[in-house]
């Protein structure tokens, strides 16, 4: 996975892509076989500003902060520019450059401004299943919702449903949801001690009643 945000440091100047590079007419010429997230990483820096120019960059030197919403460990030059996301990285944003790998890894350890956006997106590309958990742990608002409506659809597992169960964040509704989807698909007995060992006190409680209709004591 490319991280944002990638730069180099190359002869006291800092090189990294915003829009105004990926969609320039030069962009489309040189980035021409890459793919989306390739955009994002040092591979496509070094294809617009040395390759493409005939630069050797021996001594240069390649810098990667995925935590970028931490604008105090990026160089300010930087870190402004991500105060106004939108206006440097917004189209390559919602033009899908954002894998959704990078998406989920900002919903589960952002601030939920950012939690808010990547979800919003997320949402957007086809969410695999744990995706869409990460959506419903940890995303704040309604947005956990609309994941949940797109995961009935997508059949979850009974390990998902309880990876939703024992989220620390999961809203109490949607952990009430895919305990009662949960107890439809008649889970297996060790699926339900993994609610006993992980889950809160409530949904321990809920587990080992279930074990206990079957002959368990716990």
């Amino acid at each position: 996975m490319s991280v944002f945000i990638s730069w180099y440091e190359y002869q006291g100047k800092l090189y990294y892509l915003t829009d105004a590079e990926v969609f320039s007419s030069k962009g489309k010429k040189v980035f021409d076989g890459f793919q989306g997230n390739d955009l994002l990483g040092h591979k496509a820096i070094a294809r617009y500003f040395f390759e493409a120019e005939g630069i050797d960059i021996t001594g240069g030197y390649r810098h990667e902060q995925i935590n970028f919403w931490n604008t105090d460990k990026i160089p300010k030059e930087i870190s402004d520019k991500i105060k106004d996301f939108d206006t440097y990285w917004g189209r390559m944003f919602s033009s899908g450059c954002f894998a959704n790998d990078n998406l989920a890894y900002i919903v589960c350890y952002a601030a939920n401004k950012w939690k808010i956006k990547a979800s919003a997106r997320l949402l957007k590309q086809h969410p695999y299943n744990d995706e869409l958990e990460d959506i419903i742990c940890d995303a704040p608002g309604r947005l956990g919702d609309r994941a949940w409506k797109q995961l009935l659809k997508q059949n979850p597992s009974d390990y998902e449903l309880v990876d939703i169960i024992c989220g620390d964040n999961t809203p109490d509704k949607l952990k009430a949801n895919a305990w009662e989807l949960l107890l439809k698909q008649d889970p297996s007995d060790g699926v339900l001690e993994d609610i006993v060992y992980d889950g809160s006190d409530e949904w321990k409680a809920k587990a080992r009643a279930e074990l206990n209709k079957r002959g368990y004591n716990y």
